[in-house]
C-alpha cells in the first residue's frame, strides 16, 4: 500500500507524493547497493499515474525486489506547492522544475530517505513532460556535485520531435501562453494516453480515473513549442547511465528511427544508453498491456546501475 509523502523543502515549501518503502524482498540480490526510484510524472496526471491498480503499478515490483520508490507531485500537482510566477526568468516552465528537483525536492527526499532506507542512490524515472523535467535535473546533476546520488534516468513517453496537432485544440489557431488552467477531458485524455489501438491496453484502467488533474497552458506549451530548442544541451551533460523507451503507437511524438537515434545519441557524457521504439505501445507504457514487463525491466536498470554506481564509488576511493 502506498504512504502518503509530504516534506518541508529548503525554502519553506513542500513536496507531497506517495512511498513504497517496504524492504522486506523475496529474492536475495547478488549487490547490497539498493537503488531509490524517484518517479516523476507526466502531464495533466499527478504521483498516483504510477499506481492506478493492481494490474498497473510499482508497487508489487518494489515490494517483491524490496527496492524503494517515492513518487512526486511536480509544483502545482497534489500537494506541492507551485513555483512562483516567472518574472524575469528566461527559463522555460520545464527547465525551471527540473531546477526544482535538482536543488530542492531530490536533495531533500535523499537527506530524508538515504539513511532510514538504506539507500545508496537514486535513479530517476520521468515520463512524458516528466521525463523532460528529470532530463533537465540530470542534465544540471552532471554539471555540478549534486548534494545527492543520482546513478541512473529512465524516460519514457517523450521525443524530440512533438506533434503539436493533438494538443492544439486547447489553445485555439496559435499556441500562446495565457497561464490559464487547461482541463483534459475523460475521452480525449484516454485517447491520447493510450493511443488509437484498443487491444494496446485494458480501458479498466481508466475507469477509476485515478491519477488524473489539469494542467496549464505553460506545461502543453514548452513540451509542444520550447523543448525542442533546448533539451539537447541537457541531455549531453547527463553523465550516468540511460534507458529510454517509447512506443510505436504513441500520438505525441513524430517517431521513426532516425528521431530515436537523434534523442539517444544527444547523451553524450552517459557511460551508457539504451534507445528503443517498444512494439505495439501507447504514449502511456504504464498503462498499458506491457506494463508489468516493461517496469519489471526498468526496476533490473535500477539494480544495474546501483550496484554499478556504487563499485565505481569505491575504485575512486582506492
Amino acid at each position: 500500500m502506498a504512504q502518503p509523502l509530504s516534506l518541508k523543502l529548503a525554502d519553506g515549501t513542500i513536496v507531497t507524493g506517495s512511498s513504497f518503502l517496504k524492504q522486506a524482498p523475496l529474492v536475495t540480490q547478488s549487490s547490497p547497493a539498493i537503488p531509490l526510484v524517484v518517479l516523476i510524472h507526466g502531464g495533466s496526471v499527478d504521483c498516483d499515474s504510477f499506481d492506478i491498480d493492481e494490474k498497473h503499478s510499482v508497487r508489487p515490483l518494489s515490494e517483491f525486489l524490496g527496492v524503494p520508490v517515492i513518487s512526486l507531485n511536480r509544483p502545482g500537482y497534489g500537494g506541492t506547492t507551485p513555483l512562483p510566477p516567472a518574472t524575469d526568468s528566461k527559463e522555460t516552465y520545464i527547465q525551471r522544475q527540473g531546477r526544482w528537483l535538482h536543488e530542492l525536492a531530490l536533495p531533500a527526499v535523499w537527506t530524508e530517505s538515504s539513511k532510514t532506507l538504506n539507500a545508496t542512490s537514486i535513479v530517476l524515472y520521468g515520463c512524458s513532460v516528466g521525463g523532460g523535467v528529470a532530463t533537465v535535473a540530470a542534465g544540471l546533476a552532471g554539471r555540478s556535485s549534486p548534494t545527492y546520488k543520482l546513478s541512473g534516468l529512465v524516460l519514457s513517453a517523450l521525443g524530440c520531435s512533438p506533434d503539436t496537432a493533438p494538443m492544439s485544440r486547447f489553445f485555439g489557431d496559435n499556441y500562446a501562453i495565457t497561464g490559464k488552467v487547461i482541463e483534459i477531458p475523460h475521452e480525449f485524455r484516454q485517447k491520447q494516453a493510450a493511443g488509437p489501438h484498443a487491444a494496446l491496453f485494458d480501458v479498466s484502467v481508466f475507469s477509476s480515473r485515478r491519477g488524473e488533474s489539469n494542467t496549464s497552458d505553460a506545461e502543453v506549451y514548452d513540451i509542444n513549442i520550447q523543448w525542442p530548442t533546448y533539451w539537447s544541451d541537457y541531455a549531453k551533460d547527463i553523465r550516468v547511465q540511460v534507458l529510454y523507451s517509447v512506443g510505436d503507437a504513441d500520438t505525441l511524438w513524430h517517431l521513426n528511427a532516425d528521431t530515436m537515434h537523434e534523442f539517444g545519441r544527444a547523451f553524450k557524457s552517459s557511460p551508457w544508453v539504451e534507445s528503443r521504439l517498444m512494439t505495439n505501445v501507447p504514449h502511456h507504457i504504464e498503462y498499458s498491456y506491457q506494463c508489468s514487463g516493461f517496469l519489471l525491466r526498468v526496476f533490473g536498470f535500477a539494480l544495474e546501475c546501483a550496484a554499478s554506481f556504487e563499485i565505481q564509488e569505491g575504485r575512486n576511493r582506492q
